[in-house]
């Protein structure tokens, strides 16, 4: 068992102002479900990330500051939030903590084809390269405002086809299941199981054949090969390259 930081990424764009009350409920059950050792900030972003609240212990705090965030209006820079995340929010080095992001948006960048507005500066091969390079998991929720989008902004399902594509891609080289949710009960068993994946670490060591520091991707994959009703969620790999340790 070990603590975890915990960031409750939350989509804020004018395509989920339908899914606002989803948002709000299940960020309030993510609070509910940690334990009392888990810390938790709160983001939300549209064309800018906005900090609502850094990592606390607070509960009451942090839901009343859920129930306090704007209505959801505006762009989407989806990735360079991530980004923002990944790089000036979570510590890094953080010790026996471990660090973990729950997104939940659509998927749509205004970067994408067809879809108007400038999005974000950061491609998304640029965030899927920094992902796979953070020690930090990120747990993506897609929330289904597909046909809805379609028919109230002409969104071409082209682009959510591409945006599902992704999040499955984000949630591959993390090892962790994409979750879809239309509805708040669509969500009543993922808050447990995402703790229960967080506050539970198994380390597997050993030593690889190749030991040039090129800075190249590592392929791992690791197999039980004993319980076939077992399966493990684990990162794809990792860059060889020297790790530099700060210290005093």
């Amino acid at each position: 068992d070990t603590p975890f930081d915990l960031v409750l990424l939350l989509d804020l764009s004018g395509s989920n102002s339908k899914n606002l009350k989803i948002i709000r409920n299940s960020a309030k059950k993510f609070v509910d479900a940690a334990r009392d050792i888990d810390r938790i900030a709160l983001v939300t972003f549209t064309h800018q990330p906005a900090l609502y609240s850094s990592f606390s212990l607070d509960r009451r705090k942090l839901k009343k500051t859920i129930d306090e965030m704007d209505e959801a209006i505006g762009g989407t820079n989806f990735w360079d939030a991530m980004d923002y995340v990944l790089t000036d929010l979570i510590p890094q080095g953080a010790g026996l903590r471990r660090s973990a992001i729950v997104v939940m948006t659509d998927g749509i960048d205004n970067a994408l084809p067809e879809i108007p507005g400038e999005g974000s500066r950061l491609p998304f091969e640029g965030l899927l390269a920094k992902i796979r390079n953070s020690e930090t998991i990120v747990f993506p929720i897609y929330l289904d405002n597909q046909e809805d989008n379609v028919k109230r902004f002409h969104v071409p399902r082209a682009a959510y086809a591409q945006a599902r594509e992704q999040l499955g891609l984000i949630a591959g080289v993390c090892g962790t299941p994409m979750y879809r949710a239309a509805r708040l009960n669509d969500l009543d068993e993922v808050y447990a199981q995402v703790v229960r994946d967080l506050s539970t670490v198994y380390s597997i060591g050993y030593r690889p054949t190749n030991k040039v520091l090129d800075g190249k991707w590592r392929s791992v994959q690791v197999q039980l090969t004993k319980r076939s009703d077992l399966f493990a969620r684990t990162k794809r790999g990792y860059y060889a390259k020297l790790v530099e340790k700060s210290g005093s």
